[in-house]
């Protein structure tokens, strides 16, 4: 069953994003991670959906209209706390210090898309049900009136081939000095 998630979740969402998706966001503590959705869900412009298996949270999908104000609310509302945990998560997680200074010193291709699929991930007890399919599906039912949305992944994500067998076409290609990221879109009509 898939729902539209609510407060209540976040916790839930949290957890399954911390244990499951390759991403910078991951490196933080699960604190931080559900402060970060309980913003999101509080916005107007955002999709969060959840899949659910025997009343347990299985796996969830998460997409805004504005990407480029995802994280502008949460760090004006949490400067401090903010700053703080992004320089102790650089701190052990150098890595991501060398894709900050990359985004800044390199030229970026900014897309007239703001609509993107930020992320999806299925807790890995429950994977290989067809929960990730369902999701992406119910996503973009939700989302069919706009008929176009966009999404960002790493050349190194397993998830790669999952979005190319379901319809995405790539956008554009970055390379920095960490990873190659794809961003990819699709049409919804």
């Amino acid at each position: 069953m898939i729902l539209k998630l609510e407060e209540k979740h976040i916790v839930e969402v949290a957890k399954i994003h911390k244990e499951n998706l390759p991403s910078f966001l991951t490196k933080f503590p699960l604190s931080f991670i559900e402060k970060f959705y309980h913003l999101q869900i509080s916005r107007k412009n955002q999709l969060l959906l959840g899949v659910f298996e025997n009343e347990q949270l299985a796996g969830f999908v998460f997409g805004t209209d504005d990407v480029e104000k995802l994280y502008e609310d949460f760090i004006q509302e949490n400067k401090f706390y903010f700053y703080f945990n992004t320089f102790k998560t650089l701190l052990f997680n150098p890595k991501y210090l060398l894709l900050f200074l990359g985004k800044f010193l390199a030229k970026t291709y900014v897309s007239p898309c703001k609509r993107q699929l930020v992320y999806i991930a299925v807790d890995s007890k429950t994977a290989k049900k067809g929960f990730g399919i369902s999701l992406l599906k119910a996503f973009e039912k939700e989302w069919e009136q706009f008929g176009y949305y966009e999404l960002e992944v790493e050349s190194k994500n397993s998830a790669f081939n999952f979005y190319k067998k379901n319809g995405f076409f790539l956008v554009h290609e970055a390379n920095n000095w960490v990873e190659k990221k794809y961003l990819l879109g699709k049409n919804l009509k």
